[in-house]
């Protein structure tokens, strides 16, 4: 099992992964002719697909609001198996994981999510109660208001690659401790139960199918030492992309009408500002 030390590029599936102070992931974990590399501050960051590209068209053509029906089917229960993974850990080390309600050390700061989360969060808000709603609303139309101080040409629906790779990183490094919109005044997530991919692979190092490990990212595992020293837990990562890719494809064909989206990227409350107006699905 080869494990990558803190400071050291590790290579899985051909690409390179970061592992720096918060273990960064600074390149897909998919070989191939992958995007420049990327820093994502205290998140495990991206895991594209070198296949399936973004069309970078940045303005409003293409967006389906109003009457559409945002879906997410099969991602849902996809992502549940992150928190089957995180629970099983949970369980064999009780006490041990920090990770609790109201610990927002990895909340902080935008970072990028994929087309099949931007859908999920936008359902996830849209059920919202309608004070909870209004709070998470007024937070995200916020910091997109940093973003657009910081990016003035950057617009709906806010796709990374309009601005590209290295214009995104000194965004998030600029806003770096800006909270996330999803979390309430007392730092509990209103949107946990439909919260992202890189939300739920927080808090454990992560070995994948080849033996390689994917270091913990938590930002504050060094004050809890015991946790700090536990050992990457097994999980099926290139199993999981199977599916997840087919989840991106099914939700850029429900926000944009266009299956072969599936490698837009944008921020949480980029999301939440961009599909606020598009109706939920009945179910997951």
């Amino acid at each position: 099992m080869d494990r990558a030390a803190p400071g050291a590029p590790s290579q899985l599936g051909g690409a390179s992964v970061w592992i720096g102070d918060f273990g960064l992931f600074r390149k897909p974990l998919r070989a191939g002719p992958d995007r420049p590399s990327v820093a994502r501050c205290r998140h495990a960051g991206r895991r594209g697909r070198p296949d399936r590209r973004v069309d970078p068209g940045h303005g409003r053509r293409g967006l389906h609001h109003g009457s559409h029906r945002v879906t997410t089917p099969r991602y849902l229960p996809l992502l549940n198996q992150l928190d089957r993974w995180q629970a099983g850990a949970a369980a064999r080390h009780p006490g041990v994981i920090p990770c609790r309600s109201g610990c927002t050390a990895c909340c902080l700061g935008p970072f990028d999510i994929s087309v099949a989360d931007a859908a999920l969060v936008a359902l996830a808000v849209s059920r919202l109660d309608s004070t909870v709603r209004a709070g998470v609303l007024a937070r995200a139309e916020a910091q997109v208001a940093l973003m657009n101080r910081l990016e003035p040409s950057w617009g709906r629906p806010y796709d990374v690659a309009a601005i590209g790779e290295a214009r995104f990183d000194q965004l998030t490094d600029a806003l770096a401790t800006e909270p996330c919109p999803a979390l309430d005044d007392q730092g509990a997530c209103t949107i946990y139960e439909h919260r992202p991919f890189v939300c739920r692979v927080m808090g454990l190092g992560m070995v994948i199918e080849s033996g390689d490990v994917i270091e913990n990212g938590c930002p504050i595992q060094d004050q809890f030492p015991t946790y700090a020293a536990l050992p990457a837990e097994p999980f099926r990562l290139e199993a999981f992309e199977t599916g997840e890719d087919e989840a991106k494809g099914a939700a850029a064909g429900s926000l944009f009408g266009d299956e072969s989206r599936g490698n837009y990227e944008t921020t949480i409350a980029a999301a939440i500002t961009t599909w606020r107006d598009s109706a939920p699905a009945d179910s997951l």
